[in-house]
């Protein structure tokens, strides 16, 4: 026990690292239940914040006499938002993070799409001894240097 405990605090650090850095919220979906039934939006949004790592985000003015939904078993938190805010207007997001967008009007997008960057092409200049373009370096033929153009 002591030595896995030994092994994952060297492990996770370096798998950290390699990783960049990043981490993301669980994939697990936060389920709602009875005792989330018929509560005014305040009481909802405090307790699934207390229960969850959900975090949520709204403008308090849109959402004064919001009253969330019965539910009679047990479902996803997106789908019993969506079901409930509808009638008020309410957008829904969630994000790889767990924060809970709620909007009037436009959904958030929480994601940026897939063919947001555009193509890079990559180029070497390997005949030059010295760069004049930029004054900022010295290239050598035995030196290559990447350019990013973005086209």
């Amino acid at each position: 026990m002591k030595l896995s405990g030994k092994i994952l605090k060297v492990v996770f650090p370096v798998l950290f690292l390699m990783t960049g850095g990043i981490v993301k919220a669980q994939e697990t979906e936060f389920l709602v239940d009875a005792s989330y039934s018929e509560l005014s939006w305040m009481e909802f949004v405090n307790k699934a914040e207390e229960n969850s790592d959900l975090v949520f985000y709204f403008d308090p003015a849109q959402t004064t006499g919001v009253q969330m939904g019965k539910i009679s078993a047990p479902l996803p938190v997106m789908d019993y938002l969506e079901e409930s805010l509808s009638p008020y207007e309410l957008k829904v997001a969630i994000d790889n993070y767990d924060n809970v967008f709620i909007t009037k009007g436009s959904i958030i997008e929480t994601e940026l799409p897939e063919d947001i960057y555009p193509e890079v092409i990559v180029a070497t200049n390997d005949d030059s001894e010295e760069d004049n373009r930029t004054g900022d370096f010295m290239e050598t033929q035995k030196e290559h240097l990447a350019r990013v153009l973005v086209v």
